[in-house]
């Protein structure tokens, strides 16, 4: 079901406020050469096991557990893509007032391509997921730093084993070796599905651009509005009417050509601040934009994946419409879930039961910045508008600047050929 192609992309001023890490290890695997001159995936295989409420969700409660590799990997310049963790062998049993779940799980990673990867990897996982919020506070501090403006469990970001102060009591812990296996599903070559696109004769852009403190995002907002008006064909900009939690909200129409006509680009650029915690008014719109919209892009805070969650859950599917999502926001690669998919697979039915056939999605593996937001924007929007002078993936990704890792997943199914 899964297929992984990787490239670069860039910013660069902070969108996440974090540092960026040391430069990885040499010394690279030359056997990697599926997986694109930039990074490499491998699946990271082992068995867990947790305690929690007794009505909690099993698989909610894993994942939850699962987001304390983050911090260890980010260390060493690479990220999990825990919200699509593979999970089989699922066992639930309740004693004691609590629910004791063993699982088993293939856990996809992202490694920079200069990076040695190991052979086995050591997990420190939180045991009772229903008394996180003790773990937590117990570890604060010395075991990383709870990012106390996000939400208590935020230790996980931070959260370090290996460090010096950090003495766990091992009751409070999992240790977990995991087999690390080089994962065999990794495309090149791929393009986007771009008959699917324009089958329709228009090509139809959502951006929505996070700005909840300025950060410089204001400025890229208007750059990248400025530029797209300026790359169409009698490109007219329209300032529209909007609710409380959008700050600006700006519709760019014009033309390119494309097979000998003159094609109809729509580009609707919303700014606003926190985006999961907006409005109906945003709610509204974006959902209604976002049925129709060949390609839908988002850059800001992930806010440790609450942005990039909510984005997902107001998103709507339309049987047989494909769609691009660009995730542009810190560690999006590790916080993208499956609800994007299951939409997809729900609106197709069992022609698409993995929920891909009409989806495809661009995340971050590390911190993502500010500075080149509007560029990076850009070489997608216009090799999307280019139908005549189609890219793969692997073109597309090349062409932007270069400093973060990208993943492109949902990709292996696309049958698209110039």
């Amino acid at each position: 079901m899964r297929r992984l192609l990787i490239g670069v992309l860039a910013t660069f001023a902070f969108a996440c406020g974090m540092p960026a890490g040391d430069e990885a290890a040499s010394d690279a695997d030359s056997e990697d050469a599926l997986t694109s001159k930039d990074a490499q995936i491998v699946d990271d295989v082992f068995r867990g096991e947790l305690v929690a409420a007794p009505t909690d969700d099993a698989k909610k409660a894993i994942t939850r557990q699962l987001f304390y590799v983050v911090g260890p990997l980010t260390r060493m310049n690479a990220n999990a893509q825990v919200g699509r963790v593979v999970l089989s062998e699922v066992a639930e049993r309740i004693e004691n007032g609590k629910k004791h779940i063993t699982y088993a799980a293939r856990l996809p990673v992202a490694w920079p391509k200069a990076s040695r990867v190991p052979t086995s990897q050591a997990f420190v996982l939180p045991r009772d997921l229903g008394a996180i919020d003790a773990f937590n506070s117990r570890y604060d501090g010395t075991c990383g730093v709870r990012e106390e403006s996000v939400e208590l469990e935020a230790l996980w970001y931070d959260f370090d084993p290996t460090a010096a102060t950090c003495h766990l009591r091992e009751t409070d812990v999992l240790r977990v070796s995991a087999t690390v296996e080089r994962d065999p599903a990794v495309t090149r070559g791929k393009y986007p599905q771009y008959d699917l696109v324009w089958s329709d004769g228009s090509l139809d852009v959502v951006s929505i651009f996070n700005s909840t403190d300025g950060s410089g995002r204001r400025e890229q907002y208007q750059q990248f509005v400025d530029a797209t008006r300026t790359s169409l064909a009698g490109g007219a900009i329209t300032e529209n009417a909007h609710g409380a939690s959008v700050l600006r909200d700006i519709t760019i129409r014009g033309k390119v050509r494309v097979q000998g006509q003159d094609r109809p680009v729509t580009v609707n650029a919303i700014e606003l601040g926190q985006l999961f915690e907006a409005g109906p008014d945003f709610v509204e719109r974006y959902g209604a934009l976002s049925e129709k919209a060949d390609l839908v892009t988002y850059v800001g805070h992930s806010h440790l994946g609450k942005n990039t969650r909510a984005l997902s859950e107001m998103s709507r599917a339309k049987a047989g419409k494909y769609q691009l999502f660009v995730f542009n926001s810190c560690d999006s690669f590790a916080y993208a879930d499956r609800t994007l998919s299951d939409r997809h697979a729900a609106a197709n039915g069992p022609t698409d039961p993995s929920g891909t056939k009409f989806l495809d999605v661009m995340t971050n593996v590390l911190p993502s910045y500010v500075d080149n937001e509007s560029t990076s924007l850009l070489v997608v929007v216009k090799a999307l508008m280019r139908r005549d002078r189609p890219k793969t993936y692997d073109s597309i990704l090349a062409g932007l600047p270069s400093d973060q890792m990208v993943v492109v997943w949902g990709e292996e199914d696309n049958t698209f050929k110039p």
